[in-house]
């Protein structure tokens, strides 16, 4: 997870989380060395708790985020207002390189997302 806790005028994305996936893969489980967002597997979505609470998601390590964690090109697609919006809502005012539904994803999808990258590569 990127941040929790998300402000969104959306009820549905309100207090929920932006998660990252990257394409580092270790053998167990460990404390990742650098985690850059130029390695990111797919975009970055809008999840609630449930990936942890039903056990598919697990936190391996918390870390203070510094600015060149952040991915800087990414945003996601209000479709009933055709516009690109970040995290919270508000107006990117261009198509960012790396975008998504700006919808609430489930844990599913999530595991749908990199079990496709990961056929892929």
């Amino acid at each position: 997870m990127i941040k929790a806790d998300l402000v969104s005028p959306i009820e549905l994305i309100q207090g929920k989380n932006l998660i990252y996936v990257y394409q580092t893969n270790y053998d167990r489980i460990v404390q990742p060395v650098e985690l850059s967002p130029k390695e990111l597997l797919f975009p970055p979505l809008i999840v609630n708790n449930a990936g942890w609470t039903s056990g598919f998601f697990q936190t391996v390590y918390s870390t203070q985020i510094n600015e060149k964690d952040y991915a800087s090109d990414y945003g996601f697609y209000k479709s009933n207002e055709k516009k690109f919006v970040n995290e919270e809502g508000q107006p990117l005012g261009y198509e960012p390189k790396m975008w998504d539904i700006y919808a609430l994803s489930s844990h599913w999808n999530v595991g749908k997302l990199i079990h496709k990258a990961l056929q892929n590569s």
